[in-house]
């Protein structure tokens, strides 16, 4: 969907991917006894508030954006989704 008179004003990082309890990674251990990994597999989810002017009305969209990726240490499998939680005018 197209909107030809909409402009974002804003992005904010509301929890960031650290902080958040969807945030997994996976691996193998390059070496026994280190802490280092070979990363295969992450989830990377970021909150976001996001405030958007279209036309005479504001808009505060409340949502997450993930990162999915998948077999990193071999041919990648990415995804990226967007899932919007609220919107209410402004």
């Amino acid at each position: 969907m197209s909107v030809p008179d909409c402009e974002i004003e804003s992005v904010r990082y509301v929890r960031s991917a650290g902080q958040h309890s969807g945030f997994k990674v996976g691996g193998i251990l390059i070496e026994k006894g280190s802490s280092k990994i070979k990363l295969q597999d992450m989830t990377m989810p970021f909150d976001l508030e996001i405030t958007v002017q279209s036309g005479e009305s504001r808009h505060k969209i409340k949502a997450t954006f993930t990162f999915e990726c998948r077999k990193m240490d071999e041919e990648p499998e990415n995804e990226y989704l967007l899932v919007v939680h609220e919107q209410v005018v402004v």
